[in-house]
């Protein structure tokens, strides 16, 4: 399943997503200034500051011990345990110095899934792993969240409570 970027659209202010059929865990996320996407909706959790370094578009590959075909959308989770690895160990390593303070347990952004390789050249890339390819990934409001384990279907319960939010 692929983002369809041809679709452009001006959300009402105020409004980031719209729940079109909840049952289905279909969404529509219109953000501004970006494309409309409309798919069914998956999460994933990954400890800080993994999560953030996804979704502010710095960190292109997941790593993970599983493969997958699922191509599409997926709710960046921050898990309620970070890793034990520093901000200055990011700077040191990538040359990213992230500010301020990571949320933890909840969702802080969206990405999607466009390849699941191995190796991968990215200097993200862990070997021996499975890399999820990310792009488009961007940031969006907290919303605390229980976290599980895997790449799952996001629950209708969390979807709503995101239209809800951004009405």
């Amino acid at each position: 399943m692929r983002l369809d970027l041809s679709k452009k659209c001006t959300p009402h202010p105020g409004h980031a997503l719209v729940v079109k059929n909840p049952s289905c865990m279909v969404l529509q996320l219109a953000l501004p200034g970006m494309a409309l996407i409309s798919s069914v909706m998956k999460i994933i959790s990954v400890r800080q500051p993994w999560a953030s370094l996804i979704v502010l578009g710095f960190k292109d590959v997941e790593n993970r011990s599983w493969s997958t075909r699922y191509r599409g959308p997926v709710l960046i989770h921050a898990s309620k345990r970070g890793d034990e690895v520093s901000k200055a160990d990011i700077e040191r390593r990538y040359g990213v110095r992230l500010e301020g303070d990571l949320r933890l347990g909840g969702i802080v952004g969206l990405t999607e899934i466009v390849d699941c390789v191995r190796p991968h050249p990215s200097p993200w890339y862990v070997p021996g792993c499975y890399g999820l390819v990310l792009a488009g990934s961007r940031p969006i409001p907290f919303m605390e969240w229980k976290g599980s384990l895997g790449l799952r279907d996001a629950p209708k319960k969390l979807t709503e409570l995101l239209a809800f939010y951004s009405s």
